[in-house]
């Protein structure tokens, strides 16, 4: 615990105490081949995890690097979008991952058809755009100015 703190303060510049830290362990079992195990750190605020997230950045150069903990069935999620999202990016669009969602230049890919022709699958894109929090946004209405007769 005290290590994390360390690193938390002083290599990604964060005031962390000790009581902001819920729970702090290790997963998986001891293996000597692999001395390196992930290390879990839960904390009481929300703020706090999406603060460290952002300050993951200040680890590079470092072995370690930090990511946030999702389920199984994210992850296994995950593993089929990545081909699909590099694809995405070889085409010269922006696209990035979000949980278990592509999105597109800011708009949320939704695949149709059955999971077997998963090659053949069509992509639609969904009209209404999210914010960076992956919520539906409605779009605004732009208003024009009406100019002002003399």
């Amino acid at each position: 615990m005290n290590q994390v703190l360390s690193i938390l303060n002083t290599v990604m510049q964060m005031d962390v105490q000790r009581s902001e830290i819920d729970n702090c362990y290790r997963l998986g079992k001891r293996n000597h081949k692999y001395p390196g195990r992930p290390l879990l750190v839960k904390f009481v605020t929300e703020w706090r995890k999406v603060e460290m997230l952002k300050k993951g950045h200040k680890l590079k150069g470092r072995k370690l690097w930090v990511d946030e903990d999702y389920t199984k069935e994210v992850m296994e999620r995950r593993k089929e979008l990545i081909p699909k999202m590099m694809g995405i990016r070889k085409s010269g669009k922006f696209a990035i991952l979000k949980k278990d969602k592509i999105f597109v230049n800011g708009i949320e890919l939704e695949e149709t058809g059955d999971e077997e022709q998963n090659e053949t699958a069509d992509v639609n894109v969904k009209m209404k755009k999210t914010d960076t929090a992956g919520r539906q946004v409605e779009p605004k209405k732009i208003r024009q100015s009406k100019s002002k007769k003399k």
